[in-house]
């Protein structure tokens, strides 16, 4: 009886081990989240891309346009974020947050969770990429900040950072 129950401890034991070691291999997929959002953060670099893993990459445009508000004439800053998965594999956008960041010194900004069916998916050519867009009047905006999350074809989460630098547009 002894014999048995040490070696079932000894098999336990393996498995165990297998599954740490397993478990330690496994790529880290999410962004480290810091408790505070704040620009530079934002601002930082996405992980490498781990081969075999979908990466985004993106493309931003900003630009002015004339207009009109309930106050009158305005010029609105403008912006259009294209997000393309690079790598060649699947991957299925789920969320979006963004933060908006409106102050000079401050850190405090507006939250915004949009789930992946309001985010348009376009194919332009042969390459598939996802759009979304910002408009505001020109005013004392820093920048936006962007999560995108998502899963890959194996159901594995995976989340990219990007940061839209309104700076420029500051009166």
């Amino acid at each position: 009886m002894k014999k048995l129950l040490f070696t079932l401890f000894v098999l336990i034991l393996m498995l165990c081990a297998a599954a740490i070691a397993e478990e330690a291999q496994a790529p880290a997929l999410l962004l480290e989240e810091p408790e505070v959002f704040t620009p530079e953060w934002f601002m930082g670099d996405n992980p490498e891309p781990v081969p075999g893993e979908p990466c985004l990459s993106f493309t931003v445009n900003t630009y002015t346009e004339d207009g009109e508000n309930d106050r009158g004439p305005v010029t609105f800053m403008m912006w259009e974020v294209y997000a393309y998965e690079t790598a060649g594999l699947p991957f299925t956008l789920t969320c979006m947050d963004t933060y908006g960041y409106f102050w000079e010194e401050d850190d405090r900004y507006e939250y915004e969770s949009f789930n992946g069916s309001v985010i348009w998916y376009d194919y332009e050519g042969e390459t598939p990429h996802w759009e979304t867009a910002g408009r505001m009047p020109v005013q004392f905006c820093r920048g936006y900040g962007y999560v995108f999350y998502g899963t890959d074809a194996d159901g594995n989460e995976l989340s990219f950072r990007l940061w839209v630098d309104l700076s420029s547009f500051m009166e």
